[in-house]
């Protein structure tokens, strides 16, 4: 972006750089984190590069686009066709107010900024199944994290074996039926982008 607004070459290398040594986390199969590390460093890359042909091509030849891919898929390993979402983390003590409680297969609404990762991908490689991945995440997080009043939960505990909510607790936020206010913004942010992909009218009106 600062390249874009400078060309000042000094801002392209700074950027090629530091995005050098994320490029690894496009295997990482362990945490849905890997749509923040990799779309944001070289999805946008490529996005942010789309209106200078050369340095775009740059970065494809640089294997940029692979990257995102390969994240891509990383990121749709963690998907569970019976919960239908995407795992944000491993099973274990998540909520905050009872520390004592096991998850199984834990839900955050921060999992909604990821989804672009696989949104791009499937559209830069006619993949489907990323897409249907992402709007099945979306779906069900707009069912069971949004709240009538707009507000959200933080955490969503599924069972991995009936896709039944277990419990919904926050792990950051105040209290388990307050509102953690940067989830919400990931929330009205991630459904937003997810409409404009998906153009499903639910997308829309739970970022509304």
């Amino acid at each position: 972006k600062l390249y874009n607004d400078s060309a000042d070459d000094c801002w392209r290398e700074a950027a090629m750089h530091a995005t050098e040594g994320i490029r690894a986390q496009q295997h990482n199969t362990r945490t849905h984190d890997v749509g923040f590390m990799v779309f944001n460093s070289f999805g946008q890359a490529l996005e942010q590069t789309s209106s200078n042909p050369t340095l775009h091509q740059m970065l494809i030849n640089q294997g940029y686009v692979n990257v995102v891919l390969t994240a891509a898929h990383s990121l749709a390993s963690r998907f569970d066709p019976v919960v239908g979402c995407i795992q944000s983390w491993e099973a274990g003590r998540v909520c905050r107010a009872d520390p004592s409680y096991e998850a199984t297969f834990p839900v955050i609404i921060d999992n909604m900024m990821n989804l672009e990762l696989l949104f791009w991908a499937a559209v830069q490689s006619g993949n489907a199944t990323l897409s249907r991945i992402a709007e099945s995440h979306a779906n069900t997080s707009a069912a069971h994290h949004v709240r009538p009043d707009g507000s959200t939960f933080h955490v969503v505990d599924y069972s991995p074996s009936t896709g039944a909510v277990r419990r919904r607790c926050t792990n950051q936020g105040l209290t388990d039926n307050s509102t953690w206010a940067r989830g919400q913004a990931w929330c009205i942010y991630g459904f937003t982008m997810a409409y404009r992909y998906s153009n499903l009218p639910l997308h829309l009106q739970t970022a509304q």
